[in-house]
């Protein structure tokens, strides 16, 4: 099923995770709530390798361990297209308690600091009392 620009646009304010599966299909993955006239209901959807570009959307705000089952779960359809869901869903399922058991976890993305101006430090250098 091809669907249009309108329901799925390629020009977010996001860089996608970029990977190419076995059979040299470049999918591009974003971590956006699927469009719910396609996906309703739905955590995460992995287009058609037909597509051009095809595409991969994860919605943001669930729980770590779910996104992490819906990351391998879509990521699994990107690479066996021609399983059956239930496959696709046993294999992440597994997966991703594996995963979860041995300890993995999200890791908070370090807060990223600009440059330090040159005024805004002396400034701050001023407040500061030495006893």
């Amino acid at each position: 099923m091809k669907y249009d620009v309108e329901t799925f646009p390629m020009n977010m304010n996001q860089n996608p995770f970029i990977f190419t599966n076995t059979k040299g299909v470049t999918y591009y993955s974003y971590m956006r709530k699927p469009d719910r006239r396609i996906a309703r209901g739905l955590d995460g959807i992995c287009m058609d390798p037909g597509d051009d570009p095809p595409r991969i959307y994860i919605r943001p705000g669930m729980s770590d361990r779910r996104e992490m089952n819906t990351q391998i779960h879509e990521v699994a359809h990107a690479f066996f297209w021609d399983k059956p869901e239930c496959d696709i869903r046993r294999y992440a399922d597994t997966v991703s308690r594996y995963l979860h058991e041995a300890g993995w976890r999200k890791v908070a993305e370090p807060k990223v600091h600009g440059p330090i101006n040159e005024k805004s430090y002396h400034k701050a250098k001023r407040g500061k009392k030495s006893k």
